[in-house]
């Protein structure tokens, strides 16, 4: 898997503004429905400092389309009651768009 077009510029951009972007998408919604494919690229177990229960897990996960392209690339801790940890809503930290890629 790809994780951009080919072409297409990078662009660094802060973190509010990807989250921004994100949200608008939608993309996490409809992986809730089941619409779209996760795939873990990195799972680990979070260590004890970090403030969150035991057994919580820090994940890497890319959003796929409905071909298999990836969309973006979300950071997210895992509870052990299955739900999504800090806001409740995953981090994204790499997004691919029509024309560019944005990363923060």
């Amino acid at each position: 898997m790809e994780g951009k077009p080919a072409g297409a510029p990078e662009r660094r951009v802060e973190p509010n503004e990807i989250r921004e972007r994100f949200n608008e998408s939608g993309l996490f919604e409809r992986v809730l429905r089941g619409e779209l494919e996760t795939v873990l690229e990195d799972d680990r177990f979070v260590r004890d400092e970090v403030g969150l229960p035991q057994g919580a897990r820090s994940q890497m996960v890319w959003y796929l389309g409905p071909d298999g392209q990836k969309l973006v690339l979300v950071h997210q801790y895992l509870l052990p009651d299955g739900s999504i940890g800090g806001s409740g809503r995953p981090d994204p930290k790499r997004m691919i768009l029509d024309d560019e890629v944005i990363y923060c």
